[in-house]
């Protein structure tokens, strides 16, 4: 028969619910969303939305790029982007290239850029 009165089995109860909890809190803090979200639309001297421009964000601390384009309208969505400083550059053939430098974007945030 088990008995589970002596101290080594206490002992050892605590510390296994210990590690249970310690899990559960990583895996909480693992799966926080540490990232935000540039949006904005791209138009030409009239006021028109740009299709199928190339919209590069690039982290000015990494230098890691990630780049969508334009849908029909002109608009364009990072929707994951890690917190962080980004210079945004819109290009199209035929249109100037713009950049927006030193887009701040913060945790859990949407960030609307004019272009």
């Amino acid at each position: 028969m088990f008995r589970s009165h002596n101290g080594k089995s206490r002992l050892i109860g605590v510390l296994v619910c210990v590690l249970v909890a310690l899990f559960t809190v990583a895996v909480n803090v693992s799966a926080q969303d540490l990232t935000g979200k540039i949006r904005g639309t791209v138009t030409d001297q009239s006021g028109a939305g740009v299709p199928g421009a190339e919209v590069k964000a690039t982290n000015v601390q990494t230098h890691v790029s990630t780049t969508v384009p334009t849908e029909v309208d002109g608009i364009f969505q990072f929707l994951s982007l890690p917190a962080g400083t980004y210079d945004v550059t819109v290009a199209k053939t035929g249109f100037r290239t713009v950049t927006a430098r030193g887009v701040n974007l913060s945790v859990a945030t949407t960030y609307d850029l004019p272009v």
